[in-house]
């Protein structure tokens, strides 16, 4: 498994249901949900650059 994924688990560790749905909520989200949204988007940005390194070669 990949470290994001284990921070992630961390994150919404022995939590409820609840509890995840307020942290999540789109308006006011936690700043551990924005944090998990900034790297994903990070992620996103560096997979479409490899392709594309990947189909100019």
């Amino acid at each position: 498994m990949s470290k994001s994924i284990h921070t992630t688990y961390k994150i919404f560790k022995n939590k409820s249901k609840k509890e995840i749905i307020e942290m999540c909520d789109l308006e006011n989200p936690d700043y551990k949900v924005e944090e998990l949204i900034k790297k994903q988007q990070i992620k996103k940005e560096v997979k479409i650059a490899r392709k594309n390194n990947k189909d100019k070669r």
